[in-house]
């Protein structure tokens, strides 16, 4: 059990504190640089972030449910039941839907952001430059609303676990 909650709270940490830095630093930076932030996302895409956060938002959940699998003896059903249990239950929940909403919306918007800077800077026309740069805006505009919103859900899990023994 202590070496599942040290994986799921340093996978934690990990996954929460790059969705706050994305969501509030470095999205609206490349968002305001526009075309010229296409180095910077083939630059993270080439070290790894767009695998590196997927994994460490599986690790959580994972880590976390099995925990939850343990302290429930397996009826997660009865836990829920009990405050405690649905806090942590609820703080779960978060984070999946968190996980999958990422997956689904905001990780493709943002390897399409990367795609259309790429052909941005590529394109041969003005005419095909400026659709290609309206396509990008909003996309840019998807991957804003879809990593605050992944954001808010995965910051109310980690507060739902932080609070749950104490309600």
């Amino acid at each position: 059990m202590i070496t599942l909650r040290i994986l799921h709270v340093l996978s934690a940490m990990f996954w929460v504190g790059a969705l706050l830095f994305n969501a509030f630093f470095l999205l609206p930076a490349i968002t305001a640089s526009g075309p010229s932030a296409g180095p910077v996302m083939a630059a993270l895409q080439k070290r790894g972030m767009m695998i590196t956060l997927p994994i460490v938002g599986v690790l959580t959940i994972l880590s976390g449910f099995t925990m939850l699998w343990l302290l429930s003896g397996g009826a997660i059903g009865a836990y829920a039941a009990t405050r405690v249990g649905r806090v942590f239950t609820m703080a779960g929940g978060f984070a999946f839907i968190a996980f999958v909403f990422g997956m689904v919306v905001a990780r493709p918007a943002g390897m399409a952001v990367g795609k259309l800077a790429r052909e941005i800077a590529t394109a041969g026309d003005a005419k095909q430059r400026e659709t290609l740069q309206q396509r990008l805006a909003a996309m840019q505009r998807r991957v804003a609303w879809s990593s605050t919103l992944v954001t808010v859900l995965v910051l109310a899990a980690a507060v739902g676990m932080a609070v749950a023994r104490y309600v």
